[in-house]
């Protein structure tokens, strides 16, 4: 196998950037991952409830179209 050295600076620049952005960019990340995980959470939780506790509103359309 060859030694590519222009590769080999790449990857070792990448790496080392990788290292000292990582730790100034974790909290950032956290923050981030975190409020989309609420986010989501929040939209099942509401669909689910919709699933099992219709809209009061929904059981009245419902009779009244239903008369008509």
């Amino acid at each position: 196998m060859k030694f590519d050295l222009p590769s080999f600076l790449l990857g070792s620049g990448v790496g080392a950037s990788t290292m000292l952005l990582g730790k100034s960019l974790h909290p950032l990340l956290l923050e981030l991952a975190t409020i989309i995980y609420r986010c989501v959470g929040s939209v099942v939780a509401r669909a689910s409830m919709n699933q099992e506790y219709p809209h009061p509103g929904a059981q009245w359309r419902r009779e009244r179209e239903r008369r008509a």
